[in-house]
């Protein structure tokens, strides 16, 4: 704005607004003073190399592909009395990056109110319908909400599907255990941020006229994935509560363990599953022993969501020793179907004999 404000844009408005033709008119000027036209994309400068490259992109990258697509998702969203947030927030819900900045954009609305919003619903009800699709038609416009390349296309789909799955199996495990479901899922979704913020990065790269493979692509995101998604969050103020579960994804950062996150760390164990990789690898874990599952309550979760059978259900029947065993541990409640999915509020700690486990206290 300060540097159209010289060319005294007043003078081309007109009555009634002509929004193209004033943008036409100012970029002409714009050009003859060799002033950069907004959007364009940046040469590189010689000798830079893509690992300087996205060194510099780290603490300033916030753009990142979009798994839906604004537009219809907003059409589809409207109804006679405008945009209904409720069908807003169906058509973007799956969208991590979408659901990152809207919630970011929420808490720092609604700093005053003290409760951080940590799920997409409570984010459209801080700013509203109206605004919400605004923020999100904004991301869509970025250089890398659309990935060019059939390469990052391809990474890009496979984080797409592997958030989506631990999302759902987050909501699922929430569900069987009381827990709050959309902060489960929210968190599953959000897995992804790093990665997807380096395949943006990586198309920008490829758009100024650099060079990728393969091999380039997996060997950027194993370099750069936890330092982008670290610095984003951490840039973005998402709440730490759903930072801490969005971490416990794949580790736990202390000995404090919640129902939330082993139910996190849980749900990310069984996304990563292979078709032919047996839950009774699982059944070890911490997270599933502090949290009480057994072997048929994973073999049915992972049905339930996947429709695939698990391998140890396909094996040659049991001796009639392992078969009365088998038999003893069907007999325990089945998670799935007895527990109500009503999330509770204060989830409780659960605690573990060999570390003190405790409750995660409230910041």
């Amino acid at each position: 704005m300060r540097e159209v404000l010289p060319l005294a844009p007043t003078a081309y408005l007109t009555k009634p607004l002509n929004t193209e033709g004033l943008r036409q008119r100012l970029e002409s000027l714009l050009l003859e003073r060799r002033a950069p036209v907004p959007g364009a994309v940046p040469a590189l400068t010689p000798g830079l190399t893509l690992t300087k490259f996205l060194d510099k992109r780290r603490d300033v990258a916030d753009g990142a592909p979009l798994f839906v697509d604004v537009a219809t998702a907003i059409k589809l969203s409207q109804t006679a009395n405008g945009i209904d947030a409720a069908l807003l927030e169906q058509e973007l819900r799956n969208d991590p990056h979408i659901t990152a900045v809207l919630i970011a954009a929420a808490n720092s609305a609604a700093q005053h109110l003290g409760k951080p919003v940590q799920t997409m619903g409570g984010a459209l009800a801080i700013l509203g319908p109206v605004q919400g699709a605004n923020i999100a038609s904004g991301l869509a416009k970025k250089r890398m909400a659309v990935l060019t390349s059939d390469a990052l296309l391809a990474q890009a789909s496979e984080l797409w599907t592997m958030s989506q799955r631990t999302a759902d199996y987050a909501r699922i495990l929430g569900g069987m255990l009381e827990l709050d479901v959309e902060r489960c899922f929210c968190a599953g979704l959000l897995q992804s941020l790093g990665d997807l913020a380096v395949l943006g990065c990586l198309q920008e790269w490829l758009l100024a006229g650099g060079e990728l493979n393969e091999q380039v692509i997996k060997q950027s995101l194993e370099q750069y994935s936890a330092a982008f998604g670290s610095a984003l969050r951490t840039r973005w103020r998402l709440p730490l509560e759903l930072r801490e579960l969005i971490a416990a994804v794949y580790q736990y950062n202390t000995g404090i363990y919640t129902r939330e996150v082993l139910a996190m760390n849980l749900a990310g164990q069984m996304a990563r599953l292979g078709e032919e990789e047996s839950v009774t690898t699982l059944i070890k874990t911490k997270s599933a022993k502090l949290l009480k599952l057994s072997v048929g309550d994973l073999q049915r979760l992972r049905k339930k969501l996947t429709g695939v059978t698990d391998p140890s259900l396909l094996r040659p029947l049991p001796t009639e020793p392992e078969a009365a065993a088998d038999a003893l541990e069907d007999e325990e409640p089945d998670l799935l179907d007895l527990t109500p999915e009503a999330p509770a509020e204060q989830p409780a700690a659960i605690e573990d004999p060999a570390d003190a486990v405790q409750d995660v206290p409230k910041n």
